[in-house]
């Protein structure tokens, strides 16, 4: 019985000392986010995500809201430095409902190379939105997402609705 622990020790070692690590492949440039979001966008959909609903895994948790209003009237300005920084950006509501509270500023990201978040600022008012799914922006599209939470007796922030914005390069 010895002999076979020690016989299959060896054969786990030799197994295990065989393996070699393979190599990575390049995956290719890095991808310019902040470059590819400067331009002119115009608001193509809007979809509304129940977030109680669906931590909850209720059924019918999104609903698209494009049609309800005249969401299409929106365009987005992002402009960026020289150097692919974001700087100015301006944004035309037209006749669709105001979904920001600015209409003209600066723009910040939270990470130029991999951004989450982005922070319009006027002065002293500030809007959050979330940046979304990078390969959108290689279709022309851009998603940006403005998080509605419940504020308990407590303090306690909790997430309720999630708005998608859509956007389509326009240029």
């Amino acid at each position: 019985m010895k002999k076979l622990k020690y016989i299959i020790f060896l054969l786990v070692l030799l197994s295990a000392a065989a393996c070699k690590q393979d190599e990575l492949k390049d995956i290719g440039p890095a991808r310019k986010v902040i470059s590819a979001m400067k331009g002119n966008w115009s608001l193509s959909s809007v979809i509304q995500v129940d977030e109680y609903a669906k931590d909850k895994q209720f059924p019918f948790t999104t609903v698209e809201l494009t049609d309800l209003y005249p969401y299409r009237e929106a365009k987005l300005t992002l402009n960026t430095t020289e150097d692919q920084k974001p700087s100015t950006f301006s944004i035309s509501f037209g006749d669709s409902p105001k979904f920001l509270k600015l209409t003209q500023g600066n723009w910040t990201v939270d990470n130029n190379d991999a951004p989450a978040t982005m922070t319009l600022t006027s002065g002293t008012t500030t809007d959050q939105i979330t940046i979304g799914k990078y390969g959108l922006l290689d279709q022309g599209q851009l998603l940006l997402t403005v998080k509605k939470y419940q504020v308990g007796s407590k303090g306690e922030k909790t997430l309720v609705l999630s708005n998608n914005y859509y956007f389509k390069k326009a240029n």
